[in-house]
């Protein structure tokens, strides 16, 4: 039996933010966004920015700005990491974003769920600290 996450779901995300939110390690990197004037979505990517509150729509904003989760499984998940971040790409119909948390150097060991694991390990193959045995980081 693996350590892995099985499947990412609206839960996965609220705890996700919930906890990094706290921390004050939360991030946002919101790629596209619902334009009333084009009647879709338009590509924004400013990069990754520090999460702030809103206390509008709590349901589909869980409280962050920049997130909108339109739930009735509605919304797709994926998980995201690259050489500075971790966390989840979320996508909808009105527009993609990523939150993540910055990466640590103790992450090589995380079993955040397989596909950012194996992410994690394609970034820091060949680096001298990473120690890898039958494909699982030491």
């Amino acid at each position: 039996m693996n350590n892995y996450m099985k499947k990412i779901t609206r839960a996965t995300i609220k705890s996700f933010v919930a906890k990094h939110f706290k921390e004050g390690k939360l991030y946002i990197n919101v790629e596209r966004t619902f334009d009333g004037q084009i009647d879709g979505c338009r590509d924004v990517n400013d990069g990754f920015l520090k999460a702030e509150e809103t206390t509008r729509s709590l349901y589909n904003t869980l409280g962050i700005n920049s997130i909108w989760l339109v739930g009735h499984s509605d919304d797709g998940f994926e998980a995201y990491a690259d050489d500075k971040y971790i966390g989840y790409n979320i996508y909808n119909c009105c527009g993609a974003f990523i939150i993540a948390r910055p990466l640590q150097e103790n992450d090589r060991r995380m079993t955040f769920c397989k596909e950012a694991q194996e992410k994690v390990e394609q970034l820091w193959t060949g680096k001298d600290w990473l120690c890898l045995h039958d494909g699982i980081p030491k």
